[in-house]
């Protein structure tokens, strides 16, 4: 079965407490993350000398800003359905905070990023609904040995345990992928 590997290395693990902190995504780059067992740094928007790094919430609902769809002034609620509908399904990584130890205060000491990006950022974020103080980041991947839990929106209020044999392969693209 997609993902056997990974999953029964999951089962154990899936718990939570207070310091768990999310990396946000939608549906159809589910299949990457899991195929690499990684959180990668994002490049966008990244210019040199400014460094990529992963990004992570504290917001245990949605991280308007990992929207992958423009929704500058609409509700949270309705970007995050838009963004369930239109995205393949919305899914969510828990690690502990220990392991994005960064907030956005340190996003130019650590990453070297330019004071205007991330004034920039803070703005479009807070243009989306969210709220820059929940943002953690690490200069590093993220490999799946830290992560605690991998949840999936069921589309109407609530995150549900990721459970391989639910997942729609159209439309997130396993049907390529190995286990594990």
């Amino acid at each position: 079965m997609v993902f056997q590997g990974l999953w029964r290395v999951r089962k154990h693990k899936n718990r939570r407490s207070d310091s768990t902190i999310w990396h946000y995504t939608v549906g159809w780059k589910l299949a990457s993350i899991l195929n690499t067992r990684k959180i990668f740094q994002t490049m966008v928007g990244v210019e040199p000398p400014e460094k990529p790094v992963a990004w992570f919430s504290k917001n245990r609902i949605w991280e308007p800003t990992a929207s992958k769809m423009p929704g500058y002034g609409l509700p949270k609620e309705f970007l995050m359905q838009a963004n369930h509908e239109e995205c393949g399904g919305l899914v969510r990584i828990g690690i502990q905070e220990r392991h994005a130890p960064h907030g956005i205060q340190d996003l130019r000491r650590v990453a070297h990023a330019d004071r205007r990006m991330v004034d920039g950022l803070i703005r479009t974020g807070i243009r989306m609904g969210a709220n820059p103080e929940h943002w953690r980041f690490t200069r590093k991947a993220v490999s799946a040995d830290v992560w605690t839990t991998i949840e999936i929106w069921d589309g109407k209020s609530q995150w549900l345990p990721f459970r391989p044999e639910t997942l729609e392969p159209h439309l997130i693209g396993t049907q390529n992928l190995i286990a594990r």
